[in-house]
């Protein structure tokens, strides 16, 4: 008595089948494992955006009104970069941030600053002061969300 009469098409079309569905997923598995990749890079970015914000933060708290412009011009690229890897009002809020530091430093070069100097540079540093919690709780809750 045959149970099961299959010919060898039957054979071949059962293990297409098996080999179609492991295909699947496989596929499933490599397209979140590049997600995943994908993730860890643009996390690698954002996080080199935080260190140089955290570092100019550091040196405008430790400087001042006297700014050095090589240190705040090291800022540059990586406030623009923020457009990329944050996008909306992080990104603005970063690029105001290097503004108002970048305009400090510039001023702190002339000695001895006029009058109305000495007032820009007063409203760009409480303007930087005011945006480095903002854009660092931002940044931070970016973050947190990407572990």
């Amino acid at each position: 008595m045959k149970l099961i009469d299959l010919e060898l098409s039957d054979l071949i079309a059962m293990a297409a089948a098996l080999i179609s569905g492991l295909s699947a997923l496989y596929a499933r598995w490599a397209w979140n494992e590049a997600r995943r990749a994908n993730e860890l890079t643009l996390l690698g970015h954002r996080k080199a955006i935080f260190d140089a914000f955290f570092h100019l933060k550091m040196h405008m708290a430790q400087k001042g009104r006297f700014a050095s412009l090589d240190e705040v011009s090291k800022f540059y690229y990586p406030s623009r970069d923020a457009s990329i890897y944050y996008g909306g009002s992080i990104a603005e809020k970063i690029s105001n941030y290097y503004s108002a530091c970048h305009k400090v430093a510039d001023l702190a070069r002339v000695q001895p600053l006029e009058d109305c100097e000495i007032q820009e540079v007063s409203e760009c540093l409480r303007k930087s002061r005011d945006l480095e919690p903002e854009i660092e709780k931002a940044i931070a809750k970016i973050l947190d969300r990407t572990k």
